[in-house]
């Protein structure tokens, strides 16, 4: 099972490089493609609660489930900084302290409500933490590379 800090490493990386094909087989992630968006493509596992996106070759971002979503089971790694799937807003500010960017709860087309975000820009990558409507836990944790984050 892969730790968060594992997966941040692999940001920025070839799909080629070793790392990233050590983590292809022992997950057994999926390749996939973007219907609507041909550049981008997925390296997909379900079944342990993560995938990650690549252009290019290149992988750009991390998308890490900590809640089952989206027919992901919860990713059962640790998260960065001894944060888990229980840590709350109040947690994650605490470990990591004031975050770069925030936004309150808001509602879209897919997947519906969602609840308040923070963001922290670090020198490679930028950490977006997507957190539940109700109780304010981690929902989602969005890993970017610093170079190609919004």
């Amino acid at each position: 099972m892969p730790t968060m800090e594992l997966l941040m490493g692999l940001v920025g990386q070839p799909v080629g490089a070793d790392a990233v094909r050590a983590v292809i087989a022992s997950d057994s992630l999926v390749l996939s493609s973007d219907p609507f968006l041909v550049e981008r493509h997925y390296l997909s596992g379900p079944e342990v609660g993560y995938e990650l996106m690549h252009i290019d070759w290149r992988i750009d971002t991390a998308f890490i489930f900590p809640v089952a979503t989206k027919g992901y089971r919860p990713f059962r790694g640790p998260l960065v900084a001894g944060l888990s799937s229980r840590s709350t807003r109040s947690d994650v500010r605490q470990r990591l302290g004031r975050p770069s960017r925030s936004g309150e709860g808001r509602t879209v087309s897919r997947p519906g409500r969602l609840g308040t975000w923070d963001r922290y820009d670090w020198e490679r990558v930028c950490i977006h933490f997507q957190y539940t409507e109700s109780g304010e836990r981690i929902r989602q944790v969005t890993v970017m590379a610093a170079d190609s984050a919004p």
